[in-house]
């Protein structure tokens, strides 16, 4: 299984999602450039395995925002500071 102390599991999803868009020549917008990138990203996924830990992301996530004092904005676009 793939963890976070090495940067492997990020590279290759990079080169599995390059497979699908070298082809691509132009984008039109930022917009089109996501739709490819989900839709290459819902092709792949049965071929990536989960990171060790992953359960613990979200402790992660919560504990660097407390500790940088991150403000997290809500769906609404109001900031709320994270405590």
């Amino acid at each position: 299984m793939p963890s976070a102390k090495t940067t492997n599991c990020l590279e290759s999803v990079n080169a599995l999602v390059e497979e699908r868009w070298a082809k691509v020549d132009h984008w039109k917008n930022s917009s089109q450039r996501q739709r490819w990138l989900a839709t290459a990203l819902v092709e792949i996924e049965p071929r990536l395995r989960k990171v060790i830990g992953y359960r613990h992301l979200p402790k992660l996530r919560e504990a660097l925002k407390r500790e940088l004092n991150i403000e997290a904005t809500t769906s609404t676009g109001s900031k709320r500071k994270v405590a």
